[in-house]
């Protein structure tokens, strides 16, 4: 029975041996596969395919109006209505009253001055009929035409004598007195330079004013222009298409940009120079002032190229995987477009690290995923 018992033992620790090697063994393979895939770091990349490359010639911009101008007070008083309401968005024409600056004073002190002049064109008809009886007719039908709620019209004489008469009885004095008042009282109205767009206003009806205060700004309206970035190169090409194609955030196309001016300072960042296009939109099209547009014309093919994101770009090199390696590779960076760049010198089948790399360290194994 002893024998037995001494013999199930025996059996039971044999195999109990065998099962801690068994996974003594398993856990030495697990740390050996961790260990090996510790020494690998995987990196997303592309193979290269070179071909030429018909690029595009693009940037973008914001519409802006062609002209914007805040509409200031040149006079003291209360702002009253014109034509229009006073709130942003409301569209006007060129030459209506948007508002008027009301000072009673000043435009009763011009009624008065104008009923004085009246009569003083009155009081010289008689020696006008006795020295000049010809131009008699002409200077009544002057008087009648002057109207205290119109411009004064301009007196006209058609000899010395009679200038000299119209100046000693103080007619052209008080003409050109009145005519400045005239050109004042004008400062009192707010009128439309163009046609456009209240975009903002500063002051509400009923309030009063001061000289200088800003009460409005205002664009034109259907004359817009966008200011975008471009390469001296690009410049140059454009200064022979003079034409773009202006399209919205979703591509599609929307209208025509013309050249229409550009600076002659680079921007030290970018190295860039700041081209206006003025827009025409295409039938059926809105442009609308603040929209973001892309402005792009046809450039030239670029030879056995290929597109990368820029972030794999550095310094005009990039990286490869090679035999488990990575390794750096010059390039030639032919154009900027977006996020993206065309460049020149890879050789087909190359691949090329997607991702910005920080650090290379060479007993890392590496494993390039094929995006």
């Amino acid at each position: 029975m002893k024998k037995r018992q001494f013999i199930i033992l025996g059996s039971s620790f044999i195999v109990f041996i065998l099962m801690v090697m068994w996974v003594g063994s398993n856990k030495g393979k697990e740390k050996e596969k961790a260990k090996e895939e510790d020494n690998k770091k995987y990196y997303p990349v592309v193979k290269v395919q070179n071909k030429d490359q018909d690029v595009n010639l693009l940037s973008y911009g914001q519409i802006t109006s062609y002209k914007s101008i805040d509409i200031n007070s040149e006079v003291s008083g209360k702002l009253t209505k014109g034509v229009i309401e006073l709130k942003p968005g409301v569209k006007f024409r060129k030459g209506q009253i948007l508002g008027f600056i009301e000072n009673k004073e000043v435009w009763y002190n011009l009624a008065s001055r104008k009923g004085g002049y009246i009569n003083m064109v009155a009081n010289i008809l008689p020696d006008i009929k006795f020295d000049y009886p010809s131009e008699y007719d002409r200077w009544e039908k002057y008087l009648k035409s002057i109207k205290l709620n119109d411009d004064i019209p301009q007196p006209k004489w058609n000899s010395e004598k009679e200038k000299i008469l119209l100046a000693t009885k103080g007619v052209l004095a008080e003409y050109f007195a009145i005519k400045s008042l005239e050109a004042n009282t004008k400062k009192y109205q707010l009128i439309a330079p163009f046609d456009g767009t209240i975009l903002e206003t500063y002051m509400d009806v009923g309030t009063n004013v001061n000289m200088g205060s800003r009460i409005m700004k205002v664009i034109h309206t259907g004359n817009y222009e966008v200011k975008v970035p471009m390469s001296l190169s690009d410049l140059e090409r454009l200064k022979e298409d003079k034409e773009v194609d202006i399209s919205n955030s979703s591509g599609k196309k929307i209208g025509v940009g013309y050249l229409n001016r550009y600076t002659d300072v680079i921007n030290q960042q970018t190295q860039s120079i700041d081209v206006y296009f003025k827009i025409e939109p295409l039938e059926g099209e809105q442009l609308l002032n603040g929209m973001y547009i892309n402005v792009s014309m046809k450039g030239d093919a670029i030879k056995d190229a290929f597109k990368l994101p820029r972030r794999a770009v550095n310094n005009n090199n990039v990286y490869l995987v090679l035999d488990s390696s990575l390794v750096t590779k010059p390039v030639n960076v032919a154009r900027y477009d977006g996020d993206s760049v065309y460049v020149t010198g890879l050789s087909n089948g190359d691949f090329v690290v997607l991702n910005t790399v920080q650090t290379v360290v060479d007993s890392i194994k590496v494993v390039g995923v094929e995006k």
